[in-house]
């Protein structure tokens, strides 16, 4: 990974378990028809939310410049 961050990184875990909600929710929206949009609303504000977490997360170290060796 970057330097200062794990794949067990408590952020990481954090941007799983958010992506995962967002997937439960999406695939239960067809099920239960009469809640059909709210779970899809539901589901992409977990994914929003996900995203938010990984670029707050990674984006400083995405943004830096690199490193040269020479």
């Amino acid at each position: 990974m970057f330097a200062g961050c794990t794949a067990d990184d408590g952020w990481t875990v954090a941007i799983y378990v958010l992506v995962t909600i967002g997937a439960l929710f999406r695939v239960a929206a067809p099920l239960l028809p009469l809640q059909y949009l709210p779970l899809l609303m539901a589901g992409g504000g977990f994914w929003s939310a996900a995203f938010l977490v990984f670029a707050g997360r990674y984006g400083p170290f995405l943004w830096q410049s690199r490193l040269r060796t020479a």
